[in-house]
């Protein structure tokens, strides 16, 4: 219990020789702990709505994928595991606490060797790798098969990288090994293709196409399904920006234009 910064105290705690031996990384989201645990091999998840009495609820147990799992980000329904000694970034999923399963994963003894530490932020993971002494930029748009894209290696700064943190545009990563503290600028990195469930946005600029599934609502005038307009009231300050959008071509009342 922490509220009281002065004098935190133990409330609750749970301790499990198999399941949490030699237990490394811990993340929580909503009610659950997800523990990445070394010496199990696994992922744990702990229910701890009431932090008196945590419970365990399942996990998943894998000596090849998760061998030395070692540290844990959630994020949606999916938990990201960093497994040390398979050199990998696995990806289970969590929806059903009770019953992980493995979706996918990444696994490369050179780019990935002693990976870490993992830490989400949209359509990419980024790990610190002890071995390899490198950070590397994952691409994870696509759970069953996430996909190296990017990285940048230092025997000076990132030898023994051992966890990284991202803020903005920057990647910060400490180096056990090089008693060391980097900063990595990642303003190249950008989305060419993005599924976004829910959005909320003042502006938005688009480069090329706009590409919409179902419907989208802009404003109270504009409503487009697919590629078909079916109602245009603009205010006289939207219409130009929105011309700038509507360039590839749209059906108006069901007739090309």
């Amino acid at each position: 219990d922490v509220s009281d910064p002065t004098a935190p105290r133990i409330v609750g705690g749970l301790r499990d020789t198999t399941n949490l031996n030699q237990a490394r990384g811990v993340y929580v989201s909503g009610k659950y702990a997800y523990v990445a645990t070394y010496g199990n091999s696994s992922l744990e998840i702990i229910d701890v709505s009431d932090p008196t009495a945590p419970v365990r609820v399942g996990g998943i147990k894998d000596t090849t994928n998760l061998l030395q799992a070692y540290t844990v980000y959630v994020s949606g329904k999916y938990a990201y595991v960093a497994s040390y000694g398979h050199n990998s970034l696995e990806v289970i999923d969590v929806s059903n606490p009770t019953l992980p399963i493995r979706v996918g994963g990444v696994a490369d003894n050179t780019l990935l060797a002693g990976i870490k530490y993992v830490y989400v932020s949209g359509n990419y993971a980024y790990v610190a790798n002890w071995t390899d002494e490198s950070f590397r930029i994952i691409d994870i748009s696509n759970p069953v098969l996430p996909v190296i894209v990017g990285g940048v290696e230092n025997a000076t700064y990132l030898t023994g990288a051992m966890s990284v943190d991202i803020s903005g545009k920057y990647a910060y990563v400490a180096s056990y090994t090089d008693n060391s503290f980097s900063i990595i600028d990642l303003s190249g990195i950008d989305a060419p293709t993005a599924h976004i469930g829910n959005m909320q946005a003042n502006d938005i600029e688009v480069t090329e196409n706009i590409k919409i599934g179902n419907d989208a609502y802009i404003g109270n005038g504009l409503i487009v399904s697919g590629s078909v307009l079916h109602s245009l009231m603009l205010h006289p300050h939207l219409s130009q920006q929105l011309i700038l959008i509507l360039i590839t071509p749209v059906r108006l009342n069901g007739l090309s234009n």
